[in-house]
């Protein structure tokens, strides 16, 4: 699912102007289908359709759509890993398995805009980003 095409006016504002209003028309639609499969009990990953750093917004349309924050979560990291056939090297933290950790401010499973309140960064075994408390 990549919800932020139909539900982020900048990233619609970034389309050809012949499909914007095509993508606003469609957004109850869109939220009504994706809330369907999440109660229906569809596996889902999630992805950000090229809107780069924009994950965390992903996964907060899921848990506005019905989603726990514990299917939310899965959906960006195990079962994007299956989908893109990739679990046997990443989507788990397991050994052997490459991984990157954030860490938040808060809890994402009790609060998912935690995600977006990223305080350290570790990639590749390394801190890579780590801001002030």
């Amino acid at each position: 699912m990549t919800p932020s095409i139909f539900f982020t006016d900048a990233r619609i504002k970034t389309l050809p102007t012949d499909l914007i209003d095509a993508h606003l028309r469609q957004r109850d639609e869109v939220a009504q289908r994706m809330r369907a499969a999440i109660k229906a009990g569809i596996k889902f990953a999630v992805g950000t359709d090229g809107m780069h750093g924009g994950l965390a917004q992903e996964i907060q349309y899921l848990v506005d759509f019905g989603a726990t924050t514990s299917q939310a979560l899965m959906a960006a990291t195990c079962n994007a890993a299956r989908a893109c056939g990739l679990e046997e090297s990443i989507g788990t933290l397991e050994p052997g398995k490459y991984g990157d950790v954030i860490g938040v401010k808060g809890n994402p499973l009790e609060d998912i805009g935690a995600l977006k309140r990223v305080k350290t960064v570790v990639s590749m075994g390394e801190i890579k980003c780590q801001a002030n408390p």
